[in-house]
């Protein structure tokens, strides 16, 4: 069916390509080549940038309600050729987004996502030739790695230091189905 005039028309503001798309009742999830991923209005006005990824975003999803912390924000993933999936809060105040995780043991680029809501769990494709399993919820869980101590950031010579923010956990896949001869482009 054809999309209504008003909608048929909406700019997406990124640099490069665009990637992936996804729409939830209000808004619209954008990864890109140039690395970020953009939620935007159906007006197209861009109401956070999420930056973290060293490499084209090739897919986004929608996660919550009932990923990360449950606590009715809004949470998103991502999936890049840099090999890692990274989970999202979204801080609409701010503009921004704070990777809450980044999931971690693809061998290549990620090529897709796919998550089940319900049980809390994510799907990824992989150019690796694997489908891996992961959960969207990783408060009571270990990390991977241990973190790292919180970061700051500094601007000029006259530094004022920002509210520290912890580094995202890093975590393993929950299982890991291989035997594809080739990547996996969809989940």
């Amino acid at each position: 069916t054809a999309l209504p005039i008003s909608l048929a028309k909406i700019r997406i503001p990124h640099d490069d390509w665009i990637s992936s798309v996804e729409c939830a009742e209000t808004k619209i999830l954008s990864g890109c080549f140039d690395a970020t991923v953009r939620v935007s209005n159906f007006e197209g006005r861009c109401l956070a940038k999420l930056c973290g990824h060293s490499e084209a975003v090739k897919t986004v999803a929608w996660v919550s309600p009932g990923g990360i912390g449950d606590e009715g924000e809004l949470c998103v993933a991502t999936g890049s050729q840099d090999q890692e999936i990274r989970l999202w809060k979204i801080d609409f105040e701010s503009g921004e987004g704070l990777c809450e995780c980044r999931l971690k043991g693809h061998l290549e680029g990620v090529e897709s996502l796919s998550v089940n809501r319900s049980i809390q769990k994510l799907c990824s494709g992989s150019w690796d030739g694997t489908i891996k399993l992961w959960h969207t919820k990783y408060e009571n869980s270990a990390p991977l790695e241990p973190p790292p101590p919180p970061r700051s950031s500094k601007r000029g010579h006259r530094a004022k230091k920002r509210k520290l923010e912890p580094e995202p956990l890093v975590k393993d896949c929950l299982a890991t189905l291989s035997g594809h001869k080739h990547a996996v482009s969809a989940v």
